[in-house]
This record gives structure tokens, C-alpha cells and sequence, in this order.
């Protein structure tokens, strides 16, 4: 494995650096173009500019606006490609001489850069993305990765709990905790709704191994702790999971807005809902570097069990492919392939599948398909 190291020091002027362990080597890479002041001006730069993130917060009060939704489709655009020059470009030249394609790569940002999606850097010269090269996860630090590393070892992962759409209001959350659920038929906890309580949910939670939570997400901005998942009656902050023993836990897919989100109050580490939820004991975890679409999160996630539990592919290998999957292929050929129940869906019932191509096709008919980085960048693998 190979991991990216702090890069984002206070000296605004001085270049970034990248530090890459494999194996007993490790060696540094010099990314010039990664000053902090150019890291801040891209990440949120002056009033008035269509940065990255001030076109998301611009954005997410009303999503259905089409002039922000553009202007933040974008900045998302630039961004991908500022992080191709300046970052990923020069580490991936380096990773290229020491590693096969396709390894794993182990990326551990701090600060500003911990909010932007490093995996998806579109490439110089090129209508690649890093995902393509390399198989990214993330770590909050090394320590977290090794304990981590401890407790996949171990861990099972037949016994879910799935805890679905508390506030009732996410149109195709069913969706996709029944194919969650196809998964896992013999061991499995479903919290739709009204059930999915605080009471509950915390009774259930260290009885399962695989914890999906299909609901509204908030981020710690400010505060990493004030970070929380919606329930029905209440929430989950990242403070009550810092208190949770997990120790049969082995992934919690983190299934809705911001769930990875770091608080920036402490540049040096990235405190956030997955490494809150790695200190708890659960080893892998899959979050959301923004405010995600309902629909193609269902794809997104139903192709990632998909193919972790049937191929079977590694937990951190899924992800990405699975993000290929439904970024290559327009919105008629999704449909189509659950419609039909082809490979890509080869266990799914015929109702899961004919329910998300309805939805597909009713919901979606004026797009083409899901391949700008918005529908899939926004998830990451934490962890092992």
C-alpha cells in the first residue's frame, strides 16, 4: 500500500508535499503547484467567485435551482481538474514506477484538503480520473489505519442492520436498502421509518456487522462532533459514536449527505463521521463528500453490494468499480440491465430491479446519464 501524508502546512507559500510509503520505503513527491494559498483560493477563494465551495453552499439551500446547481456542477468540474495539475498528477507519476496498475493506494489528507475529492482528479491531458489508475481509499491517519487493519482481520460481515429513511422523505431509499437486504436474507435487522428510533437503533447496532444507514446527513463543519445522521426522532452525532464498542462491526455505509465530511477546526487531523465511527471499532467505512443525489445513490450502492457480496470483490475494490459502473453508462442502459437482471444485477428479485428501473425511467427520462462527478465522486472508502 501506498499513502498520501499531510501535505497542507501553515507557510502559505511553500509547495506542497506528498509522502508515500510502500512496503520499507518511503519517499517524498514535490507538488509545487499545492501552496496553501492556492488550496484555499480553490477551495473557497474570494466573495464572488465560483469556487468550490462556495458554490456548493450557494447550491445546497435549493437544489432544484438551476443556475447554482450549474454553477456548482462547475466548480466541482475545476476542482477535479485543479487536483489532477497540482496534486494526484505528480503523485500518480510517482506511484506509476513503483506500483503495478490498479494497487491500492492509501490516501491520508489533512486540512483543506481532506474536502475535496482526491480519487476523482481528472488527469493531465487526459479524459481519465485517478479511480482509474489506482484503486483510492482513505485513512483519517495512520494509527486509525493499523488498528483498523487489526480488526478487518477478525470481523465478520454476515449480520445487517439496515436503517431506512427515518424522516420518510427520500423517494428511493427503499430501494436501496432492499437490495442491501437481498444481501444479507438470513441476517438481517430492517428499521424502516418510524422504527428507525434512537432507542432502536442503538439497541441494534452492536448486534450487526454491516450497518447501512439510508437517511439525511449533517456535517461538522465547524465542529467535527456536531457531524450527525437523522433518525426518527432524533439524531446520531459523531460525539455519541465516539462512545460506541464496536467490536464485531466490519463496514458502516454511511448513505447520505456529508457524511464524510471533516470538521476543519484542527487542519492537522481530519475528524469526521467515518473516523469516528473507525474509533468505534468498525474497520471500513463509506461516506459522502457532499450532498448526494437520491437516485443515483441507489444505483451507486446497489451495484457496490452487488459486487462485494457476489463477485466477490474486496470491500475497497467495489467501490470504485462500482462507481465506473454507473458513471460509463447512460441512464437507458441502467435501466435496461435491471431491467433484464443482467449480470450487474445477477441476484437481485426481479421486483428490486423492476422497481428501480421504473424509477429510473419515470424519474429520470431527461437524463442522458450519470457520469459528471457529482452522481458518483462523493462517495469514499475509510479504512480498510
Amino acid at each position: 500500500m501506498a499513502g498520501l501524508g499531510g501535505c497542507v502546512r501553515s507557510l502559505h507559500r511553500l509547495a506542497g508535499l506528498a509522502l508515500i510509503a510502500a512496503g520499507q520505503s518511503v519517499w517524498a513527491v514535490e507538488l509545487p503547484k499545492l501552496t496553501e494559498d492556492a488550496l484555499r483560493g480553490q477551495v473557497i477563494g474570494e466573495e464572488g467567485q465560483n469556487t468550490y465551495l462556495r458554490a456548493y453552499l450557494a447550491w445546497l439551500p435549493d437544489t432544484n435551482n438551476e443556475d447554482n446547481c450549474t454553477a456548482w456542477f462547475d466548480a466541482l468540474d475545476a476542482t477535479c481538474a485543479w487536483l489532477g495539475e497540482a496534486v494526484m498528477g505528480p503523485l500518480m507519476a510517482a506511484l506509476e514506477q513503483h506500483l503495478p496498475p490498479e494497487s491500492q493506494v492509501v490516501l491520508i489528507p489533512s486540512g483543506w484538503l481532506a474536502l475535496l475529492p482526491l480519487h476523482a482528479a481528472r488527469l493531465p491531458g487526459s479524459q481519465a480520473y485517478a479511480l482509474d489508475r489506482f484503486c483510492f481509499t482513505y485513512a483519517p491517519s495512520a494509527q486509525a489505519l493499523y488498528h483498523a487493519r487489526r480488526q478487518a482481520a477478525s470481523a465478520p460481515a454476515d449480520a445487517l442492520l439496515a436503517v431506512e429513511n427515518p424522516r420518510g422523505d427520500l423517494p428511493f431509499t427503499s430501494q436501496e436498502v432492499k437490495a442491501a437486504l437481498e444481501h444479507f436474507r438470513d441476517q438481517a435487522v430492517h428499521l424502516p421509518e418510524k422504527r428507525a428510533t434512537r432507542k432502536n437503533v442503538l439497541r441494534d447496532i452492536p448486534k450487526a456487522n454491516v450497518l447501512h444507514f439510508s437517511t439525511h446527513g449533517l456535517a461538522g463543519w465547524g465542529e467535527a462532533e456536531a457531524a450527525r445522521l437523522v433518525l426518527a426522532d432524533g439524531e446520531l452525532t459523531l460525539a455519541e459514536v465516539y462512545r460506541l464498542k464496536l467490536d464485531q462491526a466490519r463496514l458502516a455505509v454511511l448513505s447520505a449527505c456529508e457524511t464524510a465530511i471533516p470538521g476543519l477546526e484542527v487542519p492537522d487531523e481530519v475528524s469526521s463521521l467515518p473516523s469516528g465511527w473507525m474509533q468505534a471499532g468498525v474497520p471500513g467505512v463509506v461516506g459522502t463528500l457532499w450532498s448526494v443525489n437520491d437516485l443515483s445513490t441507489a444505483l451507486l450502492i446497489a451495484r457496490f453490494y452487488d459486487l462485494w457480496r457476489n463477485q466477490p470483490l474486496p470491500l475497497p475494490q467495489a467501490l470504485p468499480q462500482a462507481q465506473r459502473w454507473l458513471r460509463d453508462r447512460t441512464a437507458g442502459e441502467l435501466a435496461e440491465e435491471m431491467k433484464s437482471s443482467l449480470p450487474e444485477f445477477q441476484r437481485l428479485s426481479a421486483s428490486v430491479a423492476g422497481e428501480f428501473f421504473q424509477r429510473l425511467r419515470l424519474s429520470y427520462s431527461p437524463i442522458d446519464r450519470f457520469d459528471h462527478p457529482y452522481h458518483w465522486a462523493g462517495f469514499i472508502f475509510v479504512g480498510i
